[in-house]
């Protein structure tokens, strides 16, 4: 909903709140923010879609509190890992976060449903190796670099709940 909000507000918002390289030491929400603006329409419709589409399949691996959590530190990772990408200057959208919530879910489901966990790590696994087969961009790497701390995130939280 916050996406569709800033969507309002259009180019403005998104030149404020999109990650940006330069601007990263000075205004350090756009790690998190970077996530929630898109370039145009279709490009948030389309994120919005592949949400819904994941929160049918995994939103029910963790409640929503843990969501919350695991959320913000997906995002998190995803706009510190971004900074190890030399050639990247800006970034803007869900799809890294939507990797990372994919992974972190494959992960809570493994308790209750391994075959669909393991089919949702083989899927990303071959997208991301697809991904390798062209030209690396910054949009595979954000993808690369939310399934990772997707898979990262759902790991520790999954430690620290079992240590409850």
């Amino acid at each position: 909903m916050l996406s569709v909000l800033l969507a309002l507000f259009g180019e403005r918002a998104t030149s404020v709140l999109m990650w940006h390289r330069l601007s990263l030491a000075t205004e350090p929400w756009r790690l998190f923010t970077g996530h929630l603006v898109h370039l145009d329409l279709p490009h948030l419709a389309l994120n919005l879609i592949g949400l819904v589409i994941l929160w049918v399949i995994v939103g029910r691996a963790w409640r929503v509190s843990e969501w919350a959590l695991i959320i913000t530190m997906v995002a998190f990772l995803v706009g510190l890992g971004l900074v190890a990408v030399p050639q990247l200057a800006w970034y803007a959208g869900l799809s890294g976060l939507l990797h990372g919530i994919f992974a972190a879910g494959a992960i809570g489901l493994w308790r209750w449903w391994r075959m669909g966990a393991a089919i949702i790590f083989m899927f990303l696994a071959l997208k991301a190796g697809a991904e390798l087969v062209w030209p690396p961009d910054a949009i595979a790497q954000a993808h690369w670099l939310g399934s990772l701390a997707g898979a990262l995130t759902g790991i520790m939280w999954g430690l620290a709940r079992r240590s409850d």
